[in-house]
């Protein structure tokens, strides 16, 4: 199972330290000038007027569904010291094991609060749930911290995308498009050798508007196409899109997008909230969409 590329880095880096004290690290973030009632007010007030948006997935077919999970703001530092603090074994196949972490370690991750939805790969809502708990998984390449979601339902069908409570969604429905016209008509736009571009696929939307995903080498493009192409998002790095969700979330007329990267050559798989920014999408800075 492949997370993201903080994982990969300090996935290899771990458990060196099963017997240093559980004392708390010198390097969190100084609270001590507010009350605890204000603590509470702060943390709730964040955590549930936020419109997050996450990539979702089941663990290793364990029916266990998660995702990736940050530090807050000054707790950056903490990876190996809560490894100390794991609970109950969820799953262990011998190659990928999860655990939960203790639920007064959870208070150091960004987390969603209240009812969310999950999506698949058409932006169709397919299920609902809440955060349940804080967890750990490890496989032979990676590690890192996760959410574990608890459902309300079974999902209808896969699903591939989150949005929480505070996100209001829009009627936009997405269909996967195979057309070999919009084929020639993105090779045609990025003026690149023919032979050297991939197509991910088309995606036509009820606004009329058609995104296209595609790469060369190890850069990634977005096109959006209604009576003729322009690129609206050009990969400043080394990164390959493996996936893409156009999801009924709407800023400035157009919709959110959610893509799976990779980098070439390597194991590293993230997930990027693309937002449109009046003339063209960038990565969405922060947990929260505008």
């Amino acid at each position: 199972m492949r997370i993201s590329l903080y994982f990969v880095f300090i996935g290899l880096f771990l458990v060196s330290c099963d017997q240093k004290s559980k004392q708390e690290p010198s390097e969190i973030e100084d609270t001590t000038w507010l009350s605890e009632l204000d603590l509470e007010l702060r943390d709730s007030f964040r955590d549930t007027i936020c419109c997050r948006v996450e990539h979702v997935e089941e663990f290793a077919g364990s029916n266990q569904y998660i995702f990736e999970l940050s530090f807050r703001k000054g707790h950056r530092n903490l990876f190996e010291y809560l490894l100390k603090f794991k609970d109950s074994l969820l799953y262990d196949d011998g190659d990928q094991k999860l655990w939960t972490i203790e639920r007064s370690k959870e208070k150091y991750f960004n987390l969603i609060g209240g009812d969310f939805l999950m999506l698949d790969e058409r932006g169709r809502f397919v299920g609902s749930g809440n955060l349940d708990r804080v967890g750990y998984f490890e496989d032979n390449i990676t590690a890192g911290y996760v959410a574990l979601l608890k459902l309300k339902e079974k999902p209808k069908s896969s699903p591939h995308a989150l949005i929480s409570r505070p996100c209001r969604p829009s009627e936009l429905w997405v269909e996967p498009h195979q057309d070999t016209r919009l084929d020639s008509i993105l090779r045609s736009h990025l003026r690149i050798d023919s032979a050297s571009v991939t197509i991910l696929g088309h995606y036509q939307t009820s606004n009329s508007l058609t995104y296209s995903f595609a790469h060369s080498d190890t850069t990634s493009f977005v096109l959006e196409i209604e009576n003729e192409a322009r690129t609206v998002y050009h990969s400043p790095y080394n990164e390959v899109i493996t996936a893409a969700y156009i999801l009924p979330i709407e800023l400035e007329g157009r919709p959110v997008i959610l893509i799976r990267s990779g980098a070439v050559a390597t194991d590293v798989v993230w997930s990027t909230v693309l937002v449109f920014n009046g003339s063209s999408y960038v990565a969405n800075s922060g947990d929260c969409i505008p």
